[in-house]
């Protein structure tokens, strides 16, 4: 068997493999939905959207959209940021007032209850997906790539989540 040449060998090593994984990335970032039957593809994302937007009558929102896929496709395709917006379940409709206590036990137990179900349902810590730190003055908290599709069934249909809304900072 032949010994490779030294100049061959750094081709192989610095240029040739970079260059393959580089190639596998980018089809994998912009094929992603033929990987996961999960995932709308661009495409599909982009033109339900737009008919969802387009139609006046209807008030978009992402938690009450029903359809957790595009929700999870949109939260794949952009940076990953999303907020969360909550409130114990006894609080029934929920209205910014500028009265709001963070602190009081039921918002921090609905709190609370909410990022252990996420962390429950991503098999993950708390501190490797949420992002804010402190109760502002608004009951929300964002998070940050989160992986599994059951995550998003779970807070559309948890009666402790406001809102769903991702944050695109592109």
């Amino acid at each position: 068997m032949r010994k490779l040449k030294p100049k061959y060998v750094y081709l192989l090593l610095f240029i040739v493999l970079p260059f393959i994984t580089v190639v596998s990335y980018v089809f994998y970032s912009w094929n992603y939905h033929l990987f996961n039957p999960n995932v709308y593809s661009r495409s599909e994302l982009m033109e339900i959207l737009r008919e969802k937007l387009n139609d006046e009558e209807v008030n978009f929102s992402w938690k009450n959209n029903k359809d957790p896929k595009l929700l999870y496709s949109y939260h794949k395709y952009s940076d990953g940021l999303m907020s969360i917006g909550y409130k114990p379940t006894t609080e029934g409709y929920y209205y910014f007032r500028m009265d709001f206590d963070g602190n009081r036990a039921d918002w921090k137990k609905a709190r609370k209850d909410l990022l252990e179900n996420i962390s429950r349902t991503e098999n993950r810590p708390i501190s490797s997906f949420k992002r804010s730190k402190k109760i502002g003055r608004t009951p929300h908290f964002n998070v940050y790539k989160l992986k599994k599709y059951e995550t998003f069934e779970m807070l559309m249909k948890d009666k402790s989540v406001r809102y769903l809304d991702p944050v695109d900072q592109n």
